[in-house]
């Protein structure tokens, strides 16, 4: 499969096929989607080193490929933004920055012979900026509709590496960007996570050789790791966060439980999400996690154990995938 083809370390050297296993396990966890059941993938590992992030990494380009074949196009995009309600809060880019307005109805400008959606900001002049139909994905909903927006708003700067995220998903980049979705959860130590996603970069080999530097960050676009009103595909969240502490109702497409205990301890708040169980056999809780999850197998399991695709898979690692109803 090789989701993560051509994708090199910060020194232009191959990744290890640990790195490649992890993410073509997401990404044919993608592929293998049914209606009304969910995929439960387990693997036991000598060690959790960045598993998670290479697993979400890959899930999340696969999603975006499927969508980029069923989904809306620029036009659906442009005709759902026009049809909100006036007044309806919108995040844009403008100058390179990004902004929060109202929506003010619908414009034309005569010079691209374009329709265009034109933008109220909170400001002493009523100011407005019109963005036509061709960048209709640089305008999303804000997902707060009851945040406040200061009459001075200078907006932030936007910093995105569009040319190695474009190397993954070519034309679907800008769409893929603009829209938040939450594809993935990781649950485990935010500290390692972070670090493996937003700290390490890698290399692609681009035109005339020349590389092209990212992190996985570019692609995971994590929610914590963004500034509010950014939009994003992925989120962490920490082992040791309580019940009382989760507020959103979003149910992300996949959780990945970068630990024994993460399972144990969070598994119960996300029976309508894919499952993958990544079993750190150096672990205190390893044994525990291991016997929860032949539990759950036994359990749950909806027909036969899944036959994978892999050639090879990494000395150490044992894998297996089934499915379950969801609850």
């Amino acid at each position: 499969m090789n989701i993560l083809n051509n994708l090199l370390d910060k020194n232009g050297c191959d990744l290890p096929e640990w790195c490649h296993f992890f993410a073509d396990t997401g990404a044919f966890l993608v592929n293998k989607e049914k209606h009304g059941e969910r995929l439960v993938a387990a693997t036991s590992n000598p060690t959790r080193a960045f598993a998670a992030a290479f697993l979400a990494t890959g899930f999340v380009i696969a999603k975006a490929k499927k969508t980029k074949k069923s989904k809306n196009t620029l036009n659906d995009h442009f005709k759902f933004l026009c049809s909100q309600e006036k007044n309806t809060k919108l995040i844009f880019k403008s100058s390179k920055r990004k902004k929060i307005g109202f929506f003010d109805g619908i414009d034309w400008i005569p010079e691209l012979q374009q329709d265009a959606v034109r933008i109220r900001l909170n400001d002493k002049n009523k100011t407005t900026d019109v963005i036509p139909r061709e960048r209709a994905f640089e305008i999303s909903i804000a997902p707060d509709q009851n945040v406040n927006i200061s009459s001075r708003q200078v907006g932030y700067q936007v910093n995105i590496n569009e040319s190695f995220v474009e190397y993954f998903l070519k034309s679907y980049t800008k769409e893929f960007i603009a829209k938040s979705n939450l594809d993935c959860v990781i649950i485990g130590r935010l500290n390692c996570i972070t670090n493996e996603i937003e700290d390490k970069f890698f290399n692609i080999k681009g035109e005339n050789n020349k590389f092209v530097r990212g992190k996985l960050q570019d692609i995971l676009r994590t929610r914590r790791l963004l500034r509010e009103g950014e939009s994003y595909k992925t989120d962490i969240i920490p082992t040791s966060k309580s019940k009382a502490q989760f507020g959103s109702s979003e149910v992300p497409g996949l959780v990945v439980f970068d630990s024994a205990l993460g399972f144990l301890r969070l598994k119960d708040y996300y029976q309508n999400s894919h499952w993958v169980v990544l079993l750190d056999r150096t672990e205190l809780s390893h044994s525990e996690g291991l016997e929860q999850l032949n539990w759950e197998f036994m359990q749950n399991r909806s027909g036969d154990v899944i036959k994978t695709e892999f050639k090879d898979v990494p000395p150490g690692v044992e894998l297996v995938i089934y499915r379950e109803a969801f609850k």
